[in-house]
């Protein structure tokens, strides 16, 4: 029998959104209307990120923190997941150049229906059209490089895991 037609047990992994590269990472159990719902308080950060090799990478940190990435490579594909896993992930981390919806529009939009959910905006250039001290409460940014302890100590921080 092929593994993708059989039925999920309640045990079994469920895996959806990720990339191949992550589906040893997301597990969780199928509840109504297809959302993800995990056994335990959520431990997942969504990463955002349209260049591939940066995605793998912090997906890659956020693994080394012990975490569980969740990877989304547009603003657009990142609030599709808000929407449909269940408990939602503990933070958010998003580039801030991307195609489409930037990493500012996407934290507007994460802020207007998940109020309290920490954001970390990341980039390698300053956006000079954004005023970075005027990011809401919760909303930090960050240059890249950032290491996996950094990344750690604000996942830590902000999902109450210390």
């Amino acid at each position: 029998m092929n593994p993708a037609n059989r039925r999920a047990s309640s045990t079994e992994d469920v895996r959806t959104f990720q990339r191949p590269l992550y589906t040893k990472y997301v597990s969780g159990r199928r509840h109504a209307e297809g959302t993800i719902v995990s056994p335990l308080p959520s431990k997942t950060v969504l990463v955002v990120d349209d260049e591939p090799v940066v995605r793998e990478m912090l997906a890659m940190l956020v693994s080394q923190a012990g975490y569980i990435p969740q990877p989304a490579e547009s603003g657009e594909e990142a609030l599709e997941i808000l929407d449909a896993i269940a408990p939602e992930p503990c933070f958010v981390i998003s580039d801030v150049l991307m195609g489409g919806m930037d990493g500012f529009d996407l934290a507007q939009r994460v802020r207007a229906k998940h109020p309290t959910m920490p954001i970390l905006l990341i980039s390698g250039y300053v956006e000079k059209s954004h005023d970075l001290a005027s990011l809401p409460e919760g909303v930090e940014f960050r240059r890249k490089p950032i290491d996996v302890h950094e990344i750690k100590a604000l996942v830590d921080a902000s999902c109450n895991l210390t």
